[in-house]
């Protein structure tokens, strides 16, 4: 349990590394030509309404962090989604752990208590056998006393009529008699102590069973449990790889990946990160160099896994955007 509290799974990973990477405004703060076309627009504004020049100024200036962050929260979003599912997956294999553990505890603390019980018997029996060892050399001694002194020394034998005839060694016309009710009496009690005796061992056996019942029903829900959480991860994961990626998802997973190849010193002269007006991130021409073409295999490759992967997640108003038309072959590739 300690090992899959302290295994961060990368969904979560995922996601605290996305809230570090938030959009700052300052990052998209607009050139001296984004002022002017900006300022511009505003003036064009007033000219028809005066108390939306300022406003329409302003929401120019701000456009390229607005879409920053627009694409940001849609990252975000699909992150916290895994991350949550990750958590949800971390919680149900604990509580299944923690149930089978639970289980396991109280099937040794069963055992023990057979255990202890086994021990007292067995001292009792030797305690028994050792007092009847002890009345035995008893009587013995009390015979050879007997013997000495002239006292009688019985020798009993069992009769037809199920009674038992004690006669004297020493003197055979002595006897005594044991009435049948009275040695049936007896023979009964030894009935009843054999028959506790085995009692307590049935009891002992059904107890067993029942525990090894429990402790295959609790194995099986732990099973069922573990087996429900994995098939909702399968399923969720087929849901995001049937459904067919909207032309805006396959756009934002281009500038996506543009930004990733933007960082390999091979390729960043043949990428261009936009300013204020301008694309996010475009291919230059194509150069016809070899390592041009490698960049261009390589942003495919990053492209068509990013939408396997189901990021970028899609957005609720993604089938509302324009539909891009994604072309890896030159530097034009966005509205």
């Amino acid at each position: 349990m300690r090992r899959i509290r302290q295994n961060v799974d990368p969904a979560v990973s995922a996601y605290h590394q996305t809230l570090k990477e938030q959009p700052q405004e300052e990052d998209y703060a607009p050139g001296k030509m984004g002022k002017l076309f900006a300022g511009l627009s505003g003036l064009g504004a007033g000219i028809h309404d005066p108390s939306s020049g300022g406003a329409t100024a302003i929401a120019q200036l701000r456009a390229p962090y607005k879409e920053a962050m627009g694409a940001y929260q849609t990252k975000l979003s699909g992150a916290r989604e895994g991350a949550n599912l990750a958590r949800e997956d971390q919680q149900t294999q604990l509580k299944g752990i923690s149930d089978a553990m639970a289980s396991k505890l109280k099937y040794s603390e069963y055992k023990r208590q057979i255990a202890k019980d086994e021990r007292d018997f067995g001292q009792k029996q030797k305690v028994d056998e050792s007092t009847i060892n002890k009345n035995i050399a008893d009587v013995g001694e009390i015979n050879a006393r007997a013997k000495k002194l002239g006292q009688p020394e019985y020798v009993y034998e069992k009769q037809a009529d199920g009674s038992i005839l004690g006669i004297n060694k020493n003197d055979t016309k002595d006897t005594v008699t044991i009435p049948a009710h009275t040695v049936e009496a007896g023979q009964l009690d030894v009935a009843k102590l054999n028959a506790g005796s085995a009692a307590r061992q049935a009891g002992a056996a059904e107890r067993n069973a029942a525990t090894g019942e429990a402790n295959s029903k609790n194995l099986g829900i732990y099973h069922d449990v573990m087996g429900k959480a994995a098939t909702a991860r399968a399923a969720n994961s087929t849901a995001r790889l049937t459904k067919p990626p909207t032309p805006y998802q396959q756009s934002r997973a281009v500038d996506m990946s543009l930004s990733i190849l933007y960082s390999d010193p091979k390729f960043k002269k043949y990428i261009h990160k936009g300013g204020a007006n301008e694309d996010p991130w475009s291919m230059t021409q194509d150069d016809g160099s070899p390592m041009y073409q490698e960049m261009k295999k390589q942003l495919k490759k990053h492209v068509e896994n990013s939408l396997k992967a189901g990021s970028p997640f899609p957005g609720e108003g993604d089938d509302n955007q324009d539909d891009d038309v994604i072309d890896l072959s030159g530097p034009s590739r966005r509205r």
